[in-house]
Formats: C-alpha cells, sequence, structure tokens
C-alpha cells in the first residue's frame, strides 16, 4: 500500500519555500533586532518578544496582502516589499495608532508598501557565485581514518 499525495517536483518546490521562513527570521533578528532585551527580568522579556512578534506579524501581514497571492507561490517571478523601509515607517508613525487614526496610519503604510514593490526573479543571479575565501584547511586531515 503506498500513495503518493506529492510528486516529487511539489516536494521540491515546497522545499524551496523554505527561504520565506529563512528571510522572516533573518528580518526578526537582524532587522528589528529581537535578540536585544531592554530588560533584565523574565516578564519584561516576554514582553518585548510579544510586542516584536505583533509587530513583525502587522508589518509582514500589510506587505504581503499587496503583493501575493496564494496561487502564485510557486511562479518564478514574484513581488516582494522593502520590509525594512516599511518598519521604520509602522514606527515613525505609530503614534497615529495610539491616536486611534487608523485610516491615516493605513493609508500612509500603504502608500509606501506600494512604493517600494519590485518584481524578483527565483533561481537567478545577476552575477555569478564566487567564493571570497576558502574555509580554513584542517592540518591534521588527512590523518583521519574515512568512514566505510
Amino acid at each position: 500500500f503506498e500513495e503518493k499525495y506529492f510528486s516529487d517536483i511539489d516536494i521540491a518546490e515546497l522545499y524551496r519555500r523554505r527561504w520565506d521562513i529563512e528571510g522572516s527570521y533573518r528580518d526578526i533578528n537582524r532587522t528589528l533586532q529581537m535578540e536585544q532585551w531592554h530588560s533584565k527580568k523574565l516578564n519584561g522579556i516576554l514582553q518585548e518578544i510579544y510586542a516584536t512578534l505583533w509587530f513583525a506579524n502587522n508589518v509582514k501581514f500589510e506587505c504581503f496582502s499587496q503583493t501575493s497571492r496564494a496561487d502564485s507561490w510557486f511562479e518564478k517571478k514574484y513581488k516582494k516589499t522593502n520590509f525594512k523601509l516599511c518598519a521604520e515607517i509602522f514606527m515613525d508613525n505609530i503614534e497615529l495608532l495610539i491616536k486611534k487614526k487608523f485610516r491615516q496610519f493605513k493609508n500612509i503604510l500603504l502608500y509606501w508598501i506600494k512604493r517600494t514593490i519590485e518584481s524578483r526573479e527565483r533561481f537567478s543571479r545577476q552575477y555569478p557565485r564566487i567564493v571570497k575565501k576558502r574555509g580554513q584547511d584542517y592540518q591534521y586531515a588527512n590523518l583521519v581514518d574515512r568512514r566505510g
């Protein structure tokens, strides 16, 4: 009894989709600097984690709602916004959210999301990959027995 739910091509495409997760991880750690805590207590750190995840999800949701469609996940050409700029615009106008001026806030954010949309193509390079520096060669590598 063997049923095949996904073809090999489908599995390969799903494997390539992992880069969206890697990109989100990069955005949270490098762009939003989630690992730099401002508190020493557990409750303060948890609040920072929740606030950062709320913030990242809201910015990503707005960016995604303007650029991607569920049926274009596996297309070679896609569109993406500048997350870092949109996150800065979000933070610069956060007082509008506090003052409950939601429509004005959303209009500003959507304006910048639409301005930063760019078309991209998966698996294409404008230049060939160059290895800038080789890893360190192990001095005793030839003394290590190979596995059989």
